[in-house]
């Protein structure tokens, strides 16, 4: 709730939504006794036997189902070109070599910093070593969608996979598997990219099978996307660290920026002299300061 007010204030900003009206359904789970939880939090959610105008292209005997009508797929190139605008000149692009409390080691040379935040990705390790995270390489498949397509999440098992949807654009579905072991992983352990010759066809085999099942009302698959991933270990993808010391903020993390909002607030208050939220790291055991 906290990242959604942050996002729709963004919107506001912005002058434009970044952040879409379509609701979120899940399928599975204790969908009664969650959908009690999100009501008991202020949220209007509610459980559903059929999808129905929602989503016309799923199976028609799917349910029940999970509605949070406040869900939306984020629009997340409009935020990052609104972002990229609202900085302006203040952004400078330069490969990084290395990093420190109070410098950055540069192509062009060293960068003297009042506090350096290390936001790196697959990149975190080189420049931060005091922390692992597993890489996994992930498909996604568009397929055409003519009708109306919530946020889609799928812990039933119930057509063969666990999976998530989210509309990418007018007419179109794009769905991928959320269960992170069954996709590949790179021979490198500290990857920085999708490796080459990486063998994706089981993924997508099993993606076209569940789409099949599922959503017998989606078009033809239309594209795909292939991404690396970074998860910090343990059983909870959406783990993340926020590590702060004086003169750097590390994080890092996978799904994170649906908390664009709070990660922000959480880095500024990092870097500013101002009071600081309490955040609790998550996932991970730092090393000790040195």
């Amino acid at each position: 709730m906290r990242a959604r007010a942050g996002w729709d204030a963004w919107s506001e900003r912005a002058g434009e939504p970044l952040i879409g009206t379509q609701g979120a359904l899940r399928l599975g789970g204790d969908v009664a006794a969650d959908a009690a939880r999100l009501q008991a939090a202020g949220i209007g959610a509610e459980v559903l036997e059929r999808a129905g105008e929602r989503m016309p292209a799923l199976a028609a005997d799917a349910g029940p189902l999970l509605w949070d009508p406040r869900g939306g797929a984020l629009r997340a190139q409009r935020a990052v070109a609104w972002l990229c605008r609202e900085l302006g000149s203040r952004v400078r692009r330069v490969a990084v070599h290395a990093a420190a409390p109070g410098v950055v080691e540069t192509a062009d040379g060293p960068l003297g910093c009042g506090h350096v935040v290390i936001c790196a990705g697959a990149g975190t390790e080189r420049l931060w070593p005091h922390v692992a995270m597993r890489r996994t390489v992930h498909m996604r498949i568009t397929f055409e969608c003519s009708g109306a397509a919530s946020v889609w999440a799928d812990r039933s098992g119930r057509f063969g996979a666990l999976t998530y949807g989210v509309a990418d654009g007018a007419g179109r579905f794009a769905l991928g598997l959320a269960d992170l072991d069954a996709q590949p992983v790179p021979a490198d352990p500290r990857a920085e990219a999708v490796p080459e010759r990486v063998d994706l066809g089981p993924v997508r085999a099993r993606l076209l099978a569940y789409a099949a099942d599922a959503f017998p009302g989606l078009g033809a698959p239309l594209d795909e996307i292939v991404r690396l991933l970074t998860v910090l270990p343990g059983d909870d993808e959406d783990a993340f660290l926020l590590e702060r010391r004086d003169g750097m903020t590390v994080l890092c993390g996978h799904n994170l920026f649906k908390l664009a909002p709070l990660l922000g607030e959480a880095i500024a208050d990092a870097v500013s002299a101002g009071a600081r939220r309490p955040w609790p790291r998550v996932g991970a055991t730092p090393p000790p300061a040195t």
